[in-house]
């Protein structure tokens, strides 16, 4: 009698974990397809003419600088940013078809890592201030997060910041994203 209680206790337990970690990872993609569904709302407004209903603001560190601790996504926010910049309007409704591009990306959830070691994090925010769509990158060398899931590696969070940054951290990007740490050369 005592046995078969243990048994069915870990049959129990062993059940729901299961269930955990399949709802969990289905849970993931829905997240990361809601933020591209909510972000593809937002162009066609701007293309209806609304182009104060979305904005993005880039937070910038240049990759090839070595720190003693790791950056975090909060640490680049709150102080350890080179550069920060905020495109909205006209300037943003500009660029349209970058913004559709990473609508449209392909988002394939993979094994989340914790991701330190942040160099680039961009948001999408709507007029009043409620985020839609974030990426960060460069925990590892290819590391990409969308709304805080690490997901496959795609050119095209690369490329919709690259018109907004000024043109020698847009080289650092391209080098970083070509070469790595030994793809920049002075």
């Amino acid at each position: 009698m005592k046995f078969s209680k243990y048994l069915l206790l870990r049959l129990i337990l062993l059940v729901l974990l299961a269930a955990t970690v399949l709802l969990s990872s289905g849970c993931m993609n829905i997240q990361v397809e809601n933020s591209s569904v909510e972000l593809s709302k937002y162009i066609e407004r701007i293309r209806q003419g609304k182009v104060d209903e979305l904005s993005l603001t880039i937070y910038y560190m240049n990759p090839y600088i070595m720190t003693l601790l790791p950056v975090t996504k909060r640490d680049l926010i709150k102080n350890w940013y080179e550069l920060k910049v905020t495109v909205s309007g006209e300037r943003l409704s500009e660029h349209i078809e970058l913004l559709e591009q990473i609508a449209n990306a392909d988002l394939t959830p993979v094994e989340q890592e914790p991701y330190e070691f942040v160099r680039l994090y961009y948001v999408f925010k709507t007029k009043w201030n409620r985020k839609i769509f974030s990426v960060c990158m460069w925990s590892g060398s290819e590391d990409i997060y969308v709304n805080g899931i690490q997901v496959e590696k795609n050119e095209v969070f690369y490329e919709v910041v690259m018109p907004f940054l000024p043109e020698d951290d847009a080289e650092k990007v391209e080098a970083y994203m070509k070469y790595g740490l030994g793809g920049l050369e002075e």
